[in-house]
């Protein structure tokens, strides 16, 4: 069996198909497991660094750029956003003619997707070559690329319970988030162990504050400062 993951554009969404991988591997079904991301991805040594990934292709793919918090007019005049946005329609052109003389040279058995632009253009090519494909939404609110193409998915899988989601009942499935096995539970001795090494009594509170995908970095940053008026 050969299996294609389809996810780009932040760390948050490879990580999980890395998990993925890993398992599917280890069951012994899955004879190759290919990655595709999008041209350029500044994560794709993330694949390349995996033991789990046969081959890495990467696909030209536009970004839509949206910004919830502008008003209307202000995205009308946003001059500069508005030519990307353009400009960014041709490259998912172009990439869904890569995306389908890729699919039709590696036949993969089934794709999963798990968001990021570069599944708007493969799953296009796709749904048009009939190769049946799963897509799945970490976070309550669907990414937009996994919302452009779920109407032609077998599945539309969800980390949260179904209720959350506007995706057509006879088909979504929630199947939780998938985990790295190098992930461990906690245990009263290891947060000893993490306390020791960070200097941390006993009674001392501890905070964790996590942060998705590219937002992680402005919550550090703010953290950080917090932290110094504490």
């Amino acid at each position: 069996m050969k299996i294609m993951l389809i996810g780009g554009g932040s760390g948050g969404h490879i990580t999980p198909l890395l998990a993925v991988a890993s398992e599917l591997k280890q069951s012994g079904e899955c004879q190759e497991i290919i990655a595709v991301c999008e041209k350029g991805s500044k994560f794709a040594y993330l694949y390349q660094e995996s033991k789990d990934i046969d081959q890495l292709f990467q696909i030209p793919a536009g970004k839509y750029r949206r910004y919830s918090n502008d008003s209307f007019l202000h995205k009308l005049l946003d001059i500069k956003t508005n030519i990307l946005n353009i400009r960014d329609i041709f490259i998912t052109i172009y990439g869904y003619f890569q995306a389908r003389k890729l699919l039709k040279a590696q036949k993969p058995d089934a794709i999963l997707f798990k968001g990021g632009f570069v599944a708007v253009p493969v799953g296009f090519a796709a749904s048009r070559l009939r190769i049946p494909f799963i897509t799945h939404d970490s976070d309550s609110t669907p990414g937009l690329a996994n919302k452009i193409i779920s109407k032609w998915a077998k599945y539309n899988a969800t980390g949260m319970p179904t209720e959350l989601y506007d995706y057509p009942q006879e088909k979504i499935k929630y199947v939780g988030i998938p985990l790295s096995s190098q992930f461990q539970k906690v245990t009263e001795a290891l947060k000893s162990e993490y306390r020791n090494s960070l200097s941390l009594r006993s009674s001392d509170r501890v905070i964790s504050v996590v942060g998705g995908s590219l937002g992680a970095k402005s919550l550090n940053e703010d953290i950080i400062k917090l932290s110094k008026t504490l």
